[in-house]
């Protein structure tokens, strides 16, 4: 977020109260926001705040965004692509390498091949396609566009599926207006799966 943007944070409805955290509901963004050339303030326009020094008020951060049935499958497909993706480098020369002394092995081999050859063809010949339309951009990492990296199909559809939200405190707010500077945010954004 730029300085620029912050700075245009709504402020609490109580104007005699002090606003203490904000909240933005990245998965209930139109889609028609989360695009590189839309200005972070339109984003920070939809953001909700509290007065209280606490934060916000029990349960209000564990609700479930609607989810569209394609996104879900999407997702499904594509994190379980993602995540044999990243073991398959180790899995699949011990396996190939395991086949030529075990029928074992070689079963486990072609279960794997079978498994994300699977994935990818849902992947890349179903899901990118389809989601191609609805987002008219490039569906690869650029090297050159890194600010649009954020803005893929498969970033947007994961906001959804984990009916991501993010929560700041006026702290941070404040520190980002008063610089002239650009700010970075750093979050961790993951449990057990990186996402």
């Amino acid at each position: 977020l730029e300085a620029k943007t912050t700075a245009r944070m709504t402020t609490s409805k109580d104007k005699n109260k002090e606003t203490k955290f904000y909240q933005l509901d990245v998965a209930g963004l139109p889609d028609e926001l989360f695009q590189k050339e839309v200005p972070a303030s339109k984003w920070l326009e939809r953001a909700v705040t509290t007065t209280d020094p606490k934060g916000f008020p029990p349960n209000t951060l564990n609700q479930l965004s609607p989810l569209d049935k394609d996104v879900e499958r999407e997702r499904v497909i594509g994190i379980s692509l993602w995540m044999i993706g990243n073991v398959l480098p180790f899995l699949a020369p011990m396996l190939a390498v395991g086949s030529l002394w075990s029928v074992l092995a070689f079963r486990m081999l072609q279960f794997v091949i079978l498994y994300v050859g699977t994935l990818y063809g849902l992947f890349y010949f179903y899901f990118r396609p389809k989601f191609l339309r609805r987002f008219p951009r490039s569906s690869f990492m650029s090297k050159q566009d890194i600010k649009g990296n954020q803005y893929l199909y498969t970033e947007r559809n994961t906001s959804k599926y984990l009916s991501l939200r993010f929560v700041w405190p006026k702290s941070v707010a404040d520190n980002i207006s008063s610089k002239s500077k650009p700010v970075i945010f750093c979050t961790v954004p993951h449990g057990v799966a990186p996402i």
